[in-house]
């Protein structure tokens, strides 16, 4: 008999089942969707602790504000907030700059002319032009090349051409700047009322409400 018809006439073979390594291969199996429902619920656990601590945060809730740092005519007469200024300039102290918001007499708002003429002479920080309630321009000053007068013209300019406007028609009702007292004592004889924020208080986190605004 030849050797193909002696493998073709054996009878077929069963292997025993190794227990051992069928378990290993179910185990594996199921680590990794177990694995991947683990992840999982430390995700939603970290989201829901995420969405909870935004809403209690102050940044989300309110406005930023240190200290309640306002300024403007938030309550009263301009008469009323024109003594509370002169008020507040009488107890500074001390010769650390600081913000303070400039007025006209809400009567007589000034131009672009008006503001030059108010900070002329005073080596101070020109910050911000207030144009009623909700407009205000923010000036890039020390200009390289530029004098404060081009500034404030140019400034003005932009904000009129997006109202479509003249410049000649806007009218700025506060001037936010950065000064010694000895500065802000100055302006307050050239305008109708200068209002100081406290030493420490911080650009961009001050409340403020121009004249206009009323």
């Amino acid at each position: 008999m030849s050797q193909e018809q002696q493998y073709r006439g054996r009878s077929p073979q069963q292997l025993k089942a190794n227990k051992k390594r069928q378990r290993q291969l179910d185990w594996e199996d199921t680590r990794r969707p177990a694995w991947v429902a683990w992840l999982s619920g430390l995700c939603l656990i970290a989201m829901g602790l995420g969405v909870i601590a935004m809403s209690t945060s102050d940044l989300t809730s309110k406005p930023p504000n240190i200290n309640g740092d306002q300024l403007g005519p938030f309550d009263g007469t301009p008469a009323q907030y024109r003594e509370h200024a002169r008020e507040q300039l009488d107890q500074m102290t001390g010769d650390e700059p600081r913000w303070a918001l400039v007025s006209p007499d809400p009567e007589h708002p000034w131009d672009s002319k008006g503001v030059i003429d108010l900070v002329q002479g005073l080596d101070m920080r020109v910050s911000t032009l207030y144009f009623g309630a909700t407009a205000q321009a923010v000036l890039p000053e020390p200009a390289v090349g530029r004098t404060r007068a081009d500034v404030i013209n140019q400034t003005v300019g932009r904000m009129a051409r997006g109202a479509q406007t003249e410049p000649d028609k806007l009218r700025i009702d506060g001037v936010l700047v950065h000064a010694t007292p000895e500065q802000l004592r100055e302006l307050a004889q050239r305008a109708y009322a200068v209002e100081p924020a406290d030493p420490e208080a911080v650009y961009g986190r001050i409340g403020i409400r121009p004249m206009g605004a009323r």
